[in-house]
């Protein structure tokens, strides 16, 4: 080879190294986004989970008292 078709092998593989660099930074970005969306995401379950508490505590309350009126109701009978 000569110097000036060396010169031409390390311009494209500089030009190969910046397309990949440029990818690279690119797949950094979207993993940075996809981390902030599942940290919202984690969130937003947190949210629903605590909501399904509240809601398992209330029909366990409204449960309860079905049964106690059962039975209040069936010793006066």
């Amino acid at each position: 080879m000569t110097m000036a078709e060396d010169l031409d092998q390390l311009k494209d593989d500089v030009r190969e190294l910046k397309d990949l660099l440029g990818e690279t930074n690119h797949i950094s970005h979207v993993v940075l986004a996809c981390q902030h969306d599942m940290k919202v995401f984690s969130a937003a379950m947190g949210a629903v989970n605590i909501a399904l508490d509240e809601m398992r505590a209330r029909v366990d309350t409204t449960h309860s008292i079905i049964t106690s009126r059962d039975r209040v109701e069936a010793c006066v009978s």
